[in-house]
């Protein structure tokens, strides 16, 4: 038997690859979530809003929700990527 053959180990890797995935852009959506949110003119620039945004409420404004995007990123990406090597293995791929 090989490593990562099995169906657990290939629903953990999508649960730990969609986490890892979130992780490192996390930062950088929430900036975008704030610039699209805000009303037109808000902020001049995606620099402005970061300085805004740390200004008024620290570093951590940058980790605002992600344990919540964790909890949701985990199963979704475990379940689509157990998925898509399930769908994958039927087919003869």
């Amino acid at each position: 038997r090989r490593f990562g053959t099995s169906d657990s180990v290939r629903f953990c890797a999508g649960g730990c690859a969609g986490v890892a995935a979130w992780t490192s852009i996390y930062p950088c959506d929430v900036i975008k979530t704030r610039w699209q949110t805000e009303p037109c003119g808000t902020y001049s620039s995606l620099a402005h809003c970061v300085r805004k945004s740390v200004a008024q409420e620290g570093w951590q404004v940058l980790r605002k929700g992600y344990a919540v995007t964790m909890a949701r990123a985990w199963p979704q990406n475990a379940v689509l990527f157990y998925t898509y090597e399930f769908v994958k293995r039927q087919l003869g791929a």
